[in-house]
C-alpha cells in the first residue's frame, strides 16, 4: 500500500469526484455485500482487457454528489484486508503489477478517512480467479504431481469435494451390494 500526502491526494481525489465510471473507471462503497468477490471479478476483468481503476470506499455518482460520495474504506476494513490478502494468492496467474494507494480525505460526514485507488494494469496474461474450476481445469497437474503448476490449496478444493462425493456413492453401493448378497443368500 502507498501513502499519499493530503496535499497528493487532493487533486486526485477532486479529479476522482468529477469523473464518471466507465470501462476503466469502477467506484465501490466497502459496505456492499460479497464486496471482496466482486473486487476481485472486476480486477481480473481489468487486467485481461484494457486496465483500470478501482476507487474504493467511493459512491456511484448516481447515489450522490460531490463529498457526498466519500465514505471510505473505514466502512469495512476486514473487506480490504481480505481483498490486500487475496489479490496474492486468488488470481492464476498472478497478477504481479497491481498498485494500492492510500489517499487520505475529509469523508462525507466530514471526519478524516481514506480512500484506496487500486490501478490494475492491462497484462499480457490470461488471469483468472483460483476456485473450483480453477482445480478441474488442472486435474493433469493434480494426478501427475505437479505442484508448482497449481493454485493454492484452499479449504474444500474441488479435488477435496470430489473424493468425498465419490466415497460417498461408493458407500451406498457397497451396502446395496453387501444387502443383496445377504439376501440371496437367505
Amino acid at each position: 500500500m502507498i501513502d499519499l500526502t493530503p496535499a497528493q491526494a487532493a487533486p486526485r481525489i477532486e479529479s476522482l469526484l468529477a469523473a464518471r465510471e466507465s470501462r476503466t473507471l469502477d467506484f465501490k462503497r466497502m459496505g456492499e455485500n460479497k464486496i471482496v468477490k466482486k473486487l476481485l471479478e472486476t480486477i481480473c476483468a481489468y487486467a485481461n482487457t484494457e486496465g483500470g481503476v478501482l476507487a474504493l470506499g467511493v459512491a456511484d455518482e448516481k447515489h450522490a454528489t460531490g463529498s457526498e460520495r466519500l465514505y471510505g474504506v473505514q466502512e469495512n476494513p476486514e473487506a480490504l484486508d481480505e481483498l490486500q490478502r487475496k489479490v496474492r494468492t486468488q488470481f492464476d496467474p498472478p497478477i504481479e503489477t497491481m498498485r494500492f494507494l492510500r489517499l487520505p480525505c475529509a469523508l462525507r460526514d466530514a471526519s478524516a478517512g481514506y480512500v484506496v485507488l487500486v490501478q490494475v494494469p492491462k497484462s499480457d496474461k490470461v488471469h483468472s480467479i483460483v476456485d473450483d474450476g480453477t482445480w478441474m481445469r488442472r486435474l493433469s497437474d493434480v494426478l501427475r504431481g505437479r505442484e508448482e503448476k497449481l493454485p493454492e490449496v484452499g479449504k474444500y478444493n474441488a479435488g477435496q469435494k470430489m473424493v468425498f462425493w465419490l466415497m460417498s456413492i461408493l458407500i451406498v453401493v457397497l451396502i446395496g451390494v453387501a444387502l443383496a448378497l445377504r439376501n440371496r443368500r437367505g
